[in-house]
């Protein structure tokens, strides 16, 4: 014979006993025990005062197969989903950070070492590259380039490095003329070297160079080496003002690989240095 009894609880002070089914006729609303909130139903047992410190709508709930769920449950759910979600986040967070990085790698040098030269400008040449890159500053300049070449290099304080200097720049002149610029065209700016800011004091020392000569200038070409083209362009345009256009040349950087940069030391160490440079240079400097 079929039992009856089933492992179900009654609502407390109910007048169903213990272990019954309740029947479903019954209305929770007007059920001494149940909060409003409360359902009917088969609910499986539990361990622990159910009567005392649990409530069919705060801390039980039915799913469809019948199986109970508490709130502690109910937590565990709750942070197993927040931890998958989380874990997804930070997946997505870290590949977004490898696409920049990459990018970052990538654009850093382009940004840098940036070609804007402007059609009919003066040509200023920085005097501090080195021979390894005059060749390529030679390259640069059209031979049937009609107007003038300066040369701008700082006299440093010992005997020694200012007789280094003018070699350098003799140098320089001497391989511009030797490639076909006429010798009237060439012309050495030198001024007295400063321990910071170095291109911006270069700049105005053109700029003073001119002026004492009364030479008029509507716009200029800087060829400066590779990474540090965006900042001399930047400086010379703050020491010439707005009414001259400023262009730049750069020359290739030939101590590493500029499309793979960050695989030399010397490459690493001269972006992060020419980076903050002109982030200083672009934000932080303010010429008086």
């Amino acid at each position: 014979m079929k039992s009856d009894r089933v492992d179900t609880f009654a609502a407390p002070n109910s007048g169903f006993q213990t272990g019954v089914r309740a029947p479903l006729s019954i209305n929770p609303r007007n059920t001494p025990g149940f909060s409003p909130g409360c359902r009917m139903g088969l609910f499986q047992k539990v361990s622990g005062p159910f009567y005392d410190k649990m409530c069919y709508s705060d801390r039980l709930k039915s799913s469809a197969g019948g199986v109970l769920l508490t709130q502690e449950n109910e937590k565990g759910l709750k942070s197993a989903s927040r931890r998958r979600l989380g874990g997804r986040a930070k997946l997505l967070v870290f590949a977004l950070i490898l696409v920049l990085a990459f990018a970052f790698l990538r654009c850093l040098h382009p940004f840098l070492a940036v070609s804007d030269p402007v059609p009919g400008g003066i040509i200023a040449i920085e005097g501090w590259i080195r021979e390894i890159d005059i060749e390529q500053t030679v390259y640069k300049i059209d031979p049937a380039h009609d107007r003038d070449i300066y040369i701008i290099s700082a006299i440093p304080g010992s005997s020694y490095e200012r007789e280094s200097v003018h070699k350098h720049s003799e140098y320089l002149a001497a391989r511009l003329k030797s490639s076909g610029v006429p010798a009237e065209r060439v012309h050495s700016v030198l001024y007295k070297a400063s321990k910071k800011d170095r291109t911006y004091h270069m700049a105005v020392a053109l700029r003073s160079w001119l002026r004492e000569r009364d030479i008029s200038v509507s716009s200029l070409n800087v060829i400066t080496k590779g990474a540090h083209a965006r900042r001399s362009r930047l400086l010379f345009r703050k020491a010439f003002g707005g009414k001259v256009k400023v262009g730049v040349i750069p020359t290739g950087d030939l101590a590493f690989d500029p499309a793979h940069w960050w695989r030399s030391r010397f490459g690493v160490g001269h972006m992060i240095y020419q980076g903050f440079a002109y982030i200083y240079a672009k934000f932080l400097f303010h010429p008086n």
